[in-house]
Order: structure tokens, then sequence, then C-alpha cells
């Protein structure tokens, strides 16, 4: 019997070392079949769009145009145009500044607007601090007649 039990053990003892070497070749095995890393995936980040402009204010879209000229004292409008069919989704700020055409130099003080944007083309950010078209900037009292501006929009995430 006592002969019996030391097989036993002996079998046990070998069939564990058995499983654990099998195991490790596995594991090694694995391990060399090795790691494979694709692309770059810009996710939620992509971001185009246009500045436009308006003398009506309306949210209409037939009211907004890429540029236009605008008698001297007459009231004109700015936003942002998102044109990214997979943008941005989360909150942003856009800091709306009016330059001068020519040489891009900053002309008065910027509007800084915070808003949530949802990823979807033809969202519109007005020059308001929500970024919505209630007191959207009137760019007229910054204006000079003889000179041509333009409204530059950078957006940031927060």
């Amino acid at each position: 019997m006592t002969e019996r039990k030391g097989s036993q053990k002996g079998f046990v003892a070998v069939t564990l070392i058995t499983i654990l070497a099998i195991a490790l070749v596995l594991i090694v095995y694995a391990t060399f079949l090795g790691t494979f890393t694709g692309g770059e995936v810009v996710y939620g980040e992509n971001l185009d769009g246009q500045v436009l402009y308006s003398k009506g204010n309306l949210t209409d879209t037939g009211n907004w145009t890429n540029s236009f000229a605008v008698a001297s004292g007459s009231a004109w409008y700015a936003c942002l145009n998102i044109t990214s069919t997979d943008g941005y989704i989360g909150e942003v700020t856009v800091t709306f500044r009016l330059q001068f055409y020519q040489n891009s130099t900053n002309v008065g003080l910027a509007t800084v607007a915070t808003i949530t944007l949802n990823g979807t083309v033809g969202e519109r950010v007005y020059v308001s601090p929500t970024g919505v078209i209630t007191n959207n900037r009137n760019w007229q009292s910054s204006c000079t007649a003889g000179y041509s501006y333009k409204v530059q929009a950078q957006v940031d995430s927060t």
C-alpha cells in the first residue's frame, strides 16, 4: 500500500510538472506572437468651419455669406459656421477677433463665447458670451470707413 501511495504521489507530481511545463510553453509561445499597433485615430477632434457675415443677424442661412460690403455706419454681424461632418463634441471657447483684412492686426477687444458643440455639420457659434444669436456682437462701432476687416474665430477645447 505504501508503494501505491508513493506511485500516486509520483504520478500527481509528474502530472503537475507536465501541466506547468505545457502552460509555460503556451505563455512563451503567446509572447512570441508579437504586438501590432494600428495607425492614428483622431476621435472627436475634427473641426472645420468658416466665419460668415450678415447684415440682418437672422438665423436663416440665406442671410449669411463669407464676404460682403457694408455701408459706413451700418450694422454687421459674424458667426462661426461648423462644416465638419464628424466634428468635435464637447465644450469649447471660441475667441472672436476683429482684424484689419490687409495685415491681420487685431482691432479692439475680442469676444469669447463658451458653448457645447454636438459634433454635427451646420452648427453655428455666434459672437456672444454664450455663443447663441441673442446678443450677437454688432461690429459697426469697431470699424472706421475706408478700411476692410475680417473676423477671426479661434476654437479651443475647455
